[in-house]
C-alpha cells in the first residue's frame, strides 16, 4: 500500500515541519533499535515495542486501515508525478 503522488507531497510537507531525524553509525543497528525502544516512548513503532500501552490499539488501527484500503479502487495517477519541493 502506498500513498498517491498528492499524498506523498502532503506527507513531505508535514515531515518538513514536524519530523526531526538524526543518525549515528553503529555496528549492530538492530540491537541499538531495541535499546532505544526500551528507553524511550515511541508509540508509532510496532516492531519490538509490544510493551508500549498504545501498541495494541495502533496495531488494530493499522490492520483496519489496510483492510479498508484493500476495498478501495486503485488510484489512477496516469500522467502525474511527484514534484520535488
Amino acid at each position: 500500500m502506498t500513498l498517491t503522488h498528492v499524498g506523498e507531497q502532503w506527507l513531505d510537507t508535514w515531515m518538513q515541519g514536524n519530523a526531526l531525524v538524526c543518525w549515528i553509525e553503529h555496528p549492530d543497528p538492530c540491537a541499538m533499535e531495541k535499546e532505544i525502544l526500551q528507553a524511550l516512548s515511541l508509540p508509532l513503532n510496532l516492531q519490538d515495542n509490544q510493551a508500549h500501552p498504545f501498541w495494541a490499539e495502533l496495531s488494530d488501527l493499522r490492520k483496519e486501515a489496510k483492510r479498508s484500503a484493500r476495498g478501495e479502487p486503485i488510484a489512477d495517477e496516469t500522467g502525474q508525478q511527484r514534484s520535488d519541493n
